[in-house]
């Protein structure tokens, strides 16, 4: 729920502050390449924050996944991002909903088996909710919009609604509050929950009055919670909190469909659990303030069902293990939906001076359940983390926490939460993205990432190689198990373009858990064009893919111009003076010398390239300056042998002994030597004849 009272006016400039716009690479965000017990954090970035969002509080942030695009809601916005974090639309939700009511408490949704994005929010002071489905899978695009009325007529705050789906059906649900008045006195009441079931067949053809059943409302619950059904199912199951007994929770499946034989029935059953506790409000670094965790107590966050199990998340309050003190701790609670209702697993996940709040859960395509918190300390500012369980994982079991984004400040506003969000990529379907609030300032921010409950993780040293035509170099491809993954990794490679090639030292990797391991990939320039390409080595194992790229510049061999000579060579104009080279333009005039006459004249400079080679000979003569240039057997100067003949000779073939020409005559070669190993930025100047480069004569052009 929102505090209400705020309106929402967004510029058409708006953005967020620039490093919401930054996708940090997985290899960065992971804690090391030696592998880790923890999910894997793949990219993340800010989404919405308080400032432009119309300054309410709390966010209740909610984030869904389609096949190319990501849609965040917060009150009081709406936004849609690609997935490298870049914002394509930011809309008021009451623009987005087109109401002229106050839309809170978002939620957002997407359903694979349709394609299909499906929104809603409370209506405040209308006492409706607000229900939206795309009109495709791109959420740029159109949406059907429709309104849910309440069964009362004096209905004022349908707080908390929550979204569900299956097969054939799609359901809303709220807590609705209406406006009682008593003499001068007038005052909120808690009416019960009420949901709609609506006909998923209609919605998606966008009927402008699908079919729809109405229950409630029903004042022995609160907080009902559809489930989002990651498998195929007719039957839809909810979960809803018991408020006559904090050792229950009400189960209940939903059959038919509306406007189709008998429509909708609804049964209901009541399974123990064990007793909810209310949690203390949590700590953080500026002791004046605590965050809000106390008031969403037993409230139902979110639920997810998968092949006959539905889970449920909440908050409550625990003593972790090692610890004195009690904290706010999550609870995930997973029940068998074959048969009579049982708890298959009842998991209270806390860490010792630590508070940990909010789960959002999703199921991935392999059934592995991913989970996104929030979670702070006295020392530890309000951030977001990650856990998860994969299957065949210990029963009651979480991961070791991995932290998604990492507060920077204190909270000071009154609320928190009041919940997160979360949802399997249909493009990737091992691949969960979730949403959470942080701290960046006093104000909230969002943030956004993806994750993997188990995967492989891929990392390339160096990530960016330079390489001349003609020669090759090498990167260390590093592949390490995260969240438990193990087995054989197949690996392979591909070159954007043509021309280059790579190779790999070894076609897979065997992880155990935890573990990692390394193969060597050689790149080939060959006679590849001088440009960019992108390596990519692929990594492929238990039904995961991971990737890891080089980014790869070809550069000419020695450019193919004149005498290719390193940053910083004084280059001779004209009149005498010393130009750096790479302030040397084309048009300048250098002391020329011609060769035949003997004699020097001007040369122009007609052509000017900047190489980069991984080769470079330093030549010291008598004159004690070195001359340092392409190791290319296409870069001459003018030498006069030990043997008295004189002429253009390769590089690659003087000796000591050999003499070079200088503007006051021949001086001799005293030494030799390879630069030290690296990547060197050379010059190719073309001109109309020989010049002075370090005061020795290069040539005007290679041959």
């Amino acid at each position: 729920m929102v505090a209400l009272g705020w309106t929402l006016a967004v510029a058409t400039d708006a953005t967020a502050p620039d490093s919401a716009m930054k996708v940090i690479p997985a290899e960065v965000r992971v804690s090391s390449l030696a592998g880790s017990p923890s999910p894997s954090v793949r990219t993340a970035f800010e989404g919405l924050n308080q400032l432009e969002s119309g300054r309410p509080h709390p966010p209740d942030v909610q984030l869904a996944a389609g096949p190319v695009q990501l849609v965040e809601m917060v009150n009081y916005a709406f936004a849609v991002y690609s997935k490298d974090g870049t914002r394509q639309v930011l809309l008021s939700l009451q623009d987005f909903f087109g109401t002229n009511a106050t839309a809170f408490d978002p939620r957002v949704m997407y359903d694979a088996g349709s394609g299909r994005f499906y929104a809603a929010a409370g209506l405040y002071p209308i006492g409706k909710v607000a229900f939206s489905a795309s009109a495709s899978s791109d959420p740029t695009g159109s949406w059907y919009q429709y309104i849910l009325n309440s069964s009362r007529s004096n209905a004022e705050l349908p707080d908390q609604p929550h979204l569900g789906f299956s097969d054939d059906k799609i359901v809303v649900s709220s807590n609705t509050w209406t406006r009682e008045v008593i003499g001068n006195f007038t005052y909120q009441a808690y009416a019960g929950v009420e949901y709609w079931v609506l006909n998923k067949a209609h919605v998606l053809e966008g009927r402008a009055t699908p079919a729809i059943e109405r229950f409630g409302p029903d004042n022995s619950i609160h907080m009902m919670t559809p489930a989002q059904s990651s498998s195929s199912t007719a039957t839809l199951y909810m979960a809803a909190d018991y408020l006559r007994s904090q050792s229950k929770l009400q189960i209940y499946a939903v059959t038919g469909v509306p406007g189709v034989g008998r429509g909708v029935s609804v049964s209901r059953s009541s399974v123990s659990i064990q007793a909810l506790t209310t949690p203390p409000q949590a700590e953080q670094p500026d002791p004046s303030t605590r965050l809000d965790t106390e008031s969403q107590t037993y409230e139902i966050q979110d639920a997810d069902w998968y092949g006959n199990r539905l889970w449920v998340s909440q908050h409550v309050g625990c003593t972790p293990a090692g610890d004195t003190a009690q904290r706010s701790c999550l609870r995930l609670l997973q029940f068998n939906t074959a048969g009579k209702y049982s708890v298959a697993q009842q998991i209270e996940f806390g860490a010792a001076g630590k508070y940990y709040f909010y789960p959002a859960m999703a199921i991935d395509g392999q059934g592995n359940l991913a989970v996104v918190f929030g979670f702070s300390s006295p020392t530890e500012y309000p951030s977001v983390a990650v856990t998860g369980q994969a299957v065949g994982d210990p029963a009651n079991s979480l991961k070791p926490p991995a932290t998604l984004y990492a507060g920077q400040a204190s909270d000071l506003d009154t609320r928190f939460g009041d919940y997160f969000g979360a949802g399997t990529d249909p493009s990737d379907p091992t691949t969960v993205w979730v949403a959470g609030q942080f701290n960046r300032t006093g104000a909230w921010s969002t943030a956004i990432g993806s994750m993997r409950v188990r995967d492989i993780v891929m990392f390339a040293e160096p990530s960016a190689l330079s390489i001349v035509q003609g020669s090759f170099d090498t990167s260390r491809v590093d592949v390490a198990s995260f969240g438990g993954f193990s087995g054989t990794v197949l690996l392979s490679t591909s070159v954007s373009g043509s021309g280059p090639t790579a190779s790999l030292s070894a076609s897979n990797v065997t992880l155990d858990p935890g573990s990692s391991g390394s193969v060597t990939v050689t790149i080939n320039a060959n006679d590849a064009a001088a440009a960019d390409y992108t390596v990519t080595v692929t990594g492929a194992g238990g039904g995961l893919v991971s990737a890891t790229t080089i980014a790869l510049h070809i550069t000419s061999a020695g450019g193919g111009g004149g005498g290719s000579v390193a940053y910083g060579t004084l280059i001779t104009v004209e009149d005498g003076s010393l130009v750096p080279v790479q302030s040397i333009q084309i048009g300048d005039r250098l002391l020329g010398y011609n060769t035949s006459t003997g004699t020097f004249t001007v040369s122009v400079v007609e052509s000017i390239t900047v190489v980069d080679t991984t080769n470079m000979l330093v030549i010291n003569t008598e004159a004690g300056i070195p001359l340092r240039v392409d190791a290319n057997d296409r870069q001459t100067l003018w030498v006069m042998t030990a043997a008295g003949d004189v002429g253009w000779l390769p590089v690659t073939e003087l000796q000591k002994g050999d003499s070079l020409l200088t503007v006051d005559g021949w001086v001799a070669v005293t030494s030799i030597e390879y630069a030290p190993a690296g990547h060197h930025v050379m010059y190719d100047l073309i001109a109309t004849m020989p010049y002075f480069a370090s005061g020795y004569l290069d040539p005007p052009i290679k041959e």
